[in-house]
């Protein structure tokens, strides 16, 4: 018994210390989805943080730059204590439009967008209604 516990624990360090970092991962790799909501950029992108740190839908890392108009999320895994995995869950682009719209695209990593249980696009759903200003947590 004592070794399948550590040949366990073992194989959940080795997975652990082995995540891809976000910017090496294939745009391929993630099932995305845009939006067009008719809210400033910044406004948006102080929803979405906002959301996060409400629901905890996973750990969001994100970045505004002002003078080009766009903020950026990565999206990571939470571990069983409540910190950041170094899986990534995900990734939000906010930017704004000509029209002073805004345009949101997320994507989620295709492993996490269909999980055997629960329901499919979960993640994405919940990211778009936290850009609308839907902070529920349900």
């Amino acid at each position: 018994m004592r070794k399948l516990i550590a040949a366990y624990s073992f194989c959940i360090l080795i997975t652990l210390g082995c995540a891809t970092p976000v910017g090496k991962i294939p745009e391929s790799d993630f099932v995305w989805e845009d939006r067009i909501i008719k809210l400033n950029y910044q406004e948006v992108y102080r929803n979405i943080a906002n959301g996060f740190r409400t629901c905890k839908p996973g750990i969001a890392e994100g970045n505004l730059y002002t003078d080009i108009k766009e903020g950026h999320f990565d999206v990571y895994l939470v571990d069983v204590f409540g910190g950041k995995h170094p899986g990534v869950l995900g990734i939000i682009r906010v930017k704004e439009d000509n029209n002073g719209n805004t345009i949101v695209r997320v994507g989620v990593q295709r492993i996490y967008d269909n999980p055997v249980f629960g329901a499919r696009g979960i993640y994405r759903k919940k990211w778009l209604e936290f850009a609308e200003g839907d902070l529920s947590c349900d």
